[in-house]
């Protein structure tokens, strides 16, 4: 999980506009959101707080 929020963020810096970041950080959300572990679980809440 951890890579895999370094590949959005790596894409988001790298992408044409916002919808196109906020795309794949809300696919990442989605998937993380099934974590069973606790910090990712707070991560998800913190970040889909903003």
């Amino acid at each position: 999980m951890k890579t895999a929020l370094r590949q959005i963020y790596e894409a988001a810096v790298q992408a044409t506009s916002p919808e196109e970041a906020q795309a794949g950080l809300k696919k990442w959300i989605s998937w993380a959101s099934h974590s069973p572990l606790d910090p990712f679980e707070h991560l998800v809440k913190t970040l889909s707080s903003h």
